[in-house]
């Protein structure tokens, strides 16, 4: 849920180094998220749905330039069945877990 390849090079950056526990150091699993949250008698069902929220209206702002983008290469044949696009959402929760949209990347990197 944050920039990795911008944080990890921050000084305060903590590198988890047991791959069996994800719930400790700067990158959460949204496993670990989800049962901190619960244990601390916060609503995760609610954070998650608006992060949802968030995404719908991000990919329904932008399906037209995607759709324009589609066609300009595909042209109007098979519309819509011949690809996919992966797109990369960074959120960050406010002091009141209110979740914001800090930047939608398409073809995000994968790497680590």
């Amino acid at each position: 849920m944050t920039n990795y390849a911008v944080n990890k090079r921050n000084v305060n950056f903590q590198f988890n180094t047991d791959e069996e526990v994800d719930d400790e150091g700067s990158k959460w699993s949204l496993t670990a998220l989800r049962e901190w949250m619960e244990s601390r008698g916060h609503d995760y069902g609610k954070v998650w749905r608006d992060i949802c929220d968030i995404a719908v209206k991000t990919v329904v702002s932008i399906q037209p330039l995607l759709g324009h983008n589609y066609r300009s290469v595909l042209g109007y044949e098979n519309e819509g069945f011949s690809c996919f696009e992966i797109l990369g959402m960074d959120v960050m929760l406010d002091s009141k877990l209110k979740p914001w949209l800090i930047e939608c990347n398409h073809s995000p990197s994968f790497g680590v």
